[in-house]
């Protein structure tokens, strides 16, 4: 059934001409859009469900060193409703009359699963496309201005090359090849200024101290727990032959602020941490204060898996002050 067949058959299920069945089709398309980029997630009986889902910022390796890709949404569809929204975007968003709900919500019930049932082939103007794949399956395609408007926030975050530097460096032996291994995993870093090695934004599990405090720097055993946003110090230091987790990096502060209240709400306290390097200003989130690289990969080890992927142990070789936006 072609998207033309499916306001012909709402036409005759709803005794309307075909100009009136297709205004209709396409304002309940577009409050389909409405109630998706509002709430996040809409379910039609007779289309399924669909929803907004997130992908957190990736770290891949390439010849020249890592790339890191910027977050995105992407909408996700189910066959399964769950729950049937029809009426409630006819009477909210098209502002129906209660007695026009149940046979109008019931024609397009019967339209769209006629559509999708007979050849899979349906367009929902605004909104997206269902088309019939090789093996006979209908497949959704969101409309390219849509999946614009939910990625708007990430538009401008181009994908940022950074070299290994890591790769050039020489680490003291801690225990012999196998320790070799483990420096390869820090890879990646910037560095930043007067020769600070800095990280790439990332999540906090350590216990950080204010520069003032005179006592030795508490560090806690593996694995580190996890501070309270209300424990991280405005100021925070790392002492050289520490390490610490590093996560992605922004070319946007307002995007890393962003993510990181991202992670504050998955239970992981992050701070933006500013660095630059040839001539570029970057924003980094990162976490955790290790006294042994040992137990910082047990702490990332302990993370989610997507968060952890893009994740890397980093190295500080020599002491980093962190104060606001400024960098000694």
């Amino acid at each position: 059934m072609a998207a033309s067949d499916c306001i012909e058959r709402l036409s005759g299920l709803l005794a309307l001409d075909e100009g009136a069945a297709g205004s209709l089709l396409a304002r309940f398309s577009r409050a389909m859009s409405a109630e998706l980029l509002e709430r996040g997630s809409v379910a039609v009986r007779g289309l399924g469900s669909f929803r907004i889902s997130y992908s957190p910022p990736l770290r891949e390796s390439a010849e020249s060193g890592w790339v890191y890709t910027a977050p995105s949404n992407a909408v996700v569809h189910g066959r399964r409703t769950g729950r049937d929204q029809t009426r409630y975007l006819l009477r909210t968003r098209l502002q129906m009359d209660e007695g026009d709900l149940k046979r109008t919500s019931r024609a397009l019930y019967k339209a769209f699963s006629g559509a999708l049932g007979r050849n899979g082939a349906l367009i929902l103007p605004g909104f997206g496309r269902f088309r019939e794949d090789a093996s006979g399956h209908s497949v959704f395609r969101l409309e390219p201005g849509l999946h614009e408007l939910i990625n708007s926030d990430y538009q401008d975050l181009a994908s940022i090359g950074m070299d290994a530097p890591l790769r050039r460096r020489r680490f003291a032996s801690v225990a012999g090849a196998a320790a070799l291994a483990l420096v390869c995993f820090a890879a990646g870093f910037l560095t930043v200024r007067s020769g600070v090695v800095t990280d790439l934004a990332h999540l906090l599990t350590g216990v950080f101290r204010s520069e003032e405090l005179p006592q030795p720097i508490p560090l806690p055993p593996p694995p580190a727990p996890a501070l309270s946003s209300g424990s991280v110090a405005e100021n925070v230091l790392l002492e050289e032959g520490e390490f610490t987790i590093v996560l992605a990096t922004f070319t946007r502060r307002p995007t890393a602020i962003r993510e990181q209240a991202r992670f504050d709400s998955a239970g992981i306290t992050a701070v933006v941490w500013p660095a630059r390097q040839d001539g570029r200003d970057y924003w980094r989130l990162r976490t955790g204060r290790y006294r042994l690289r040992s137990e910082a990969l047990e702490a990332m080890h302990g993370m989610p898996q997507r968060i952890a992927g893009g994740a890397y142990i980093q190295k500080v070789i020599k002491r980093v002050v962190s104060n606001g936006e400024k960098e000694l």
